[in-house]
This record gives structure tokens, C-alpha cells and sequence, in this order.
């Protein structure tokens, strides 16, 4: 299978650039696709039904509880730049309806964010560089994805994605080099995992999976996500010079990888699992062979806590539940 078939002619991408609240519309055509070489499958270097035991990654960390004053039942956290910077989304108007915001290191600043005439804004990522952000919005029943560079808001929408209402395209990782990552669903409500650069999708197919979600990407290249099996488990994967790694916290009934470090030796990549107990998250250093976890519970939380970002100073973030239902944004920074 082909991780990075390019669509061909019938691949039309639409843009829509918001300036200063009005919009202008083109659409492109792709490039004929090419075909590489098949990727190499890993499983933890072990079968990929083999879970081995949690090893602690040694970072403690002093947590930071993070609510917008807009917004004080209802915050997350989603990504975070080199300079602490995060970003993430709040819920507005006493319903379901999203705005976003950036806030930089300290948190007692939010400036908000909504794409033009949409009804629910979220920002999911931003690069390390923190200039580049991405996400989507909602607009007319539609679901779009976005890149906000320097102001200027480019909407996207993959070309094999439905069109009009109901569809369904989300972008939820940036890197320095503004390529992004997401997914959209078909008409039958699965997702597909793609890489937008140079405003071409390409494709991304883990082993296996029958609904895939791509979320994070690397200077590098190195591209994390999730997939539902046909068993109907979730499981993370890492797909780094060609070669998938599948990734399943040990005991777990869901495994969810939400982003990763840019540091080119870290291999470290954050997000939750399910058990028993509730929802935790987690950092997993991946060598190649048995993965070392570390489990993250916010000291706050209450049997639900999700790790989104970690930047290049392993300083993380997410959120929580708390013993109120209230959803609360955190930063976790080393322990000096």
C-alpha cells in the first residue's frame, strides 16, 4: 500500500484566503501521482499484538492549570511553540459552538481567534517556530480546514473529501516548513489520513487500519497518528523514513498519539490511552524497539486527562477533567 499516492487530475483543492473578512476562492489541479516503494512495517519490533511493560521516561513535571476567563467550564489546551506558547479552543455562547485563542508563556493573556463568518474556530497546532497555525472551522454545515500564517487564513479541503454539507476535512499538526496533517471522511463516515504540501494531499495508509487520522509532523518528516482496526481498536503509529511502527499503551483498551517533539534524537511522542481506571496520557520514547512509556495523570484530574503537545524544552500540554465535569487546558514544565 501507498503511504504517498498523490491523487491525479480529479484531485481539486479549494482554497479560500479571509482578508479582512472577505474571501477569495481558486481551485488547482494536482500533478499525475507517482507510486515509491512499499514502507517497511515495524510493530514495536515485536508482533503487533505484543504489549510490553511500561517503562517511566524520567521527566517530572510542576503542572499549570489553564482556563481562559471567557470560558471557565470549558478549556483545552492543544499545542504548544518552543517559547511555551499554546494554543487550543474554548466553548462559547453557553452551547457547543468553539472560539480559539493563542497565549503565550505565563497564561493570563488569551487573544482570540475566529475564522471569518464561521460559527466554531479551533486551532489544534502550531509550529515550533510558533508562527504557523492550523486547525478547522465550521461554516454552513461544512467543516473546513485551515493554516493561519501571518494573518492570513488559507482554508482547505481535500479533493476526494464530500462536498457541501456534512463534509468533514481537519487539520491538526504544522511544521516550520507550514506542512500540515489531518484527515477527512468519506461518505460513510471513515477517515483518511492525508499530509497537505505545496497544497497537494497525499495520502497515508498504516497497516491495517479501516479509519485512519494523521496529527503530528516533524521538521523532519516524521508523521504520528491513530487508526481504527477492523477488531474495532485504536491503536498510534509512526511512520519515519518509510517504515510504520504501531504504537498500543500496555493493558489498553485505545491508544491515541496527539504529537510528538521536533528534536531530531528525541523520538518522543504524547497522547492518551483508556483502561480500566479512566482516560490518562502519556510520553513514549520510541528507539525502535520496545517502547518506554510514562503515564501523565494532572494532579487535578479526575479519571480523564489527555497530553496533546510537547515541545523541544519537553514542556507539555493537554487537558483534563475535573470531579465537576469542568474541562480545564494544563502545561506541564520540567522540574528544575
Amino acid at each position: 500500500m501507498n503511504y504517498n499516492h498523490v491523487r491525479g487530475i480529479r484531485y481539486r483543492l479549494l482554497i479560500a484566503v479571509a482578508i479582512g473578512g472577505a474571501a477569495i476562492t481558486a481551485a488547482c489541479s494536482s500533478p499525475s501521482s507517482f507510486s515509491p516503494a512499499e514502507p517497511e512495517i515495524r510493530f514495536n519490533g515485536t508482533a503487533p499484538d505484543t504489549n510490553p511493560s511500561p517503562t517511566p521516561t524520567p521527566y517530572a513535571f510542576v503542572y499549570q492549570t489553564i482556563d481562559d476567563p471567557k470560558s471557565t467550564v470549558f478549556t483545552r489546551a492543544y499545542g504548544i511553540d518552543d517559547l511555551a506558547m499554546i494554543v487550543g479552543t474554548v466553548k462559547i455562547n453557553g452551547g457547543n459552538d468553539t472560539a480559539a485563542y493563542t497565549s503565550p508563556k505565563g497564561y493570563t493573556f488569551f487573544h482570540s481567534l475566529a475564522y471569518p463568518a464561521a460559527t466554531s474556530t479551533v486551532v489544534t497546532s502550531v509550529d515550533p517556530g510558533g508562527r504557523t497555525l492550523a486547525g478547522y472551522f465550521t461554516k454552513n454545515g461544512t467543516i473546513m480546514g485551515f493554516i493561519r500564517y501571518r494573518g492570513l487564513w488559507t482554508e482547505y479541503r481535500d479533493g476526494d473529501a464530500p462536498k457541501g454539507v456534512g463534509s468533514v476535512n481537519k487539520l491538526l499538526g504544522v511544521n516550520d516548513n507550514g506542512i500540515a496533517v489531518g484527515y477527512y471522511q468519506d461518505s460513510n463516515h471513515k477517515n483518511h489520513g492525508f499530509e497537505l504540501a505545496n497544497r497537494r494531499f497525499v495520502n497515508i495508509t498504516p497497516p491495517n487500519g479501516v479509519s485512519v487520522v494523521a496529527t503530528a509532523v516533524t521538521l523532519a518528516g516524521n508523521v504520528a497518528g491513530n487508526e481504527t482496526l477492523k477488531t474495532g481498536e485504536t491503536v498510534g503509529w509512526l511512520l519515519r523514513s518509510g517504515n510504520y511502527t504501531i504504537l498500543n499503551y500496555p493493558g489498553s483498551t485505545k491508544t491515541q498519539i496527539n504529537g510528538m517533539s521536533d528534536g531530531i534524537s528525541d523520538n518522543l511522542l504524547v497522547g492518551s490511552y483508556v483502561n480500566s481506571s479512566g482516560t490518562h496520557g502519556f510520553i513514549v520514547r520510541n528507539n525502535g524497539g520496545n517502547p518506554e512509556w510514562q503515564t501523565i495523570d494532572e494532579p487535578n484530574a479526575k479519571g480523564f486527562t489527555v497530553v496533546t503537545g510537547m515541545n523541544n524544552h519537553h514542556v507539555i500540554c493537554g487537558w483534563y477533567v475535573d470531579a465537576a465535569h469542568h474541562t480545564h487546558g494544563f502545561v506541564g514544565s520540567l522540574l528544575q
